[in-house]
């Protein structure tokens, strides 16, 4: 269903004393702040809310549905990392139930292994558009007034300054001197940077580690027989400012 007539259902049904869900929850940001006199009424419009909906869904689905295409190709790519990942989720997870929120700070590898892909991936090169408040000197340049800004964040994944080897898929980049997660290294922005950071983080976050997780404890993921020195990670040119992957072969195989 598209999102105006999902918007336009829920205000036939919306009930302030039944919050369901994100929607819902927009809605009554929506009444509250009118009932309040309060200024955010001025950014909770009809427009900033389905844009807002928008967003989340149709930005956040296809940004992590990119982002696993990568894991599972980066972990055929590389079955001794994979090895160690299925490791320590069956270790402290097991194999009775799915893997969950509260198991983050558990597995430490895991969790680096997948800021790792987040990085290595770089699924949103030039991040969200920003614009100069007003007249910015920057090195020998003067950028005006309301001029639109993108931040190189592929560059800055990649740069010798921040990162050891930063062309090399390497989990140790986000794990410290005892072995914990490096929660937020200078130089990683997979969701951009400020006020207009991506709204999705903490649930993107929270999403791919469940599902990153999940898929090594339940499959193993392997590069098809006799292609193993022909497996290559190739960009689609053809999908703008995603990083996204041409089609690729792989074999996945239930673990028992």
């Amino acid at each position: 269903m598209e999102l105006g007539k999902e918007m336009t259902a829920h205000k036939e049904s919306y009930d302030s004393e039944d919050v369901k869900d994100l929607i819902d929850c927009l809605m009554k940001e929506q009444e509250n702040a009118i009932a309040e006199g309060s200024a955010k009424v001025d950014s909770l419009t009809e427009t900033h809310l389905l844009q807002t909906v928008s967003d989340l869904f149709q930005a956040g689905t296809d940004t992590t549905t990119t982002t696993l295409h990568w894991a599972v190709a980066l972990m055929a790519q590389h079955p001794e990392i994979q090895q160690k990942v299925a490791e320590e989720v069956d270790r402290v997870v097991g194999r009775d139930r799915p893997p969950s929120v509260e198991d983050r700070g558990q597995l430490p590898y895991t969790e680096a292994c997948m800021y790792e892909m987040l990085r290595y991936s770089t699924v949103a090169p030039v991040g969200v558009v920003h614009a100069t408040m007003e007249d910015v000197a920057l090195g020998n340049y003067m950028i005006p007034k309301d001029t639109w800004v993108m931040v190189n964040q592929w560059a800055i994944h990649f740069n010798e300054k921040h990162w050891d080897e930063p062309t090399k898929f390497k989990p140790e980049h986000f794990l410290d001197e005892s072995g914990g997660v490096r929660q937020h290294p200078e130089g990683f922005l997979p969701f951009s940077f400020g006020r207009h950071v991506c709204l999705g983080e903490s649930f993107a976050k929270a999403e791919i580690f469940i599902l990153f997780s999940w898929l090594f404890q339940q499959y193993t993921f392997s590069i098809p027989p006799g292609h193993e020195g022909k497996f290559e990670l190739k960009l689609d040119s053809s999908t703008g400012l995603v990083n996204q992957l041409l089609e690729y072969d792989i074999v996945a195989k239930k673990r028992f």
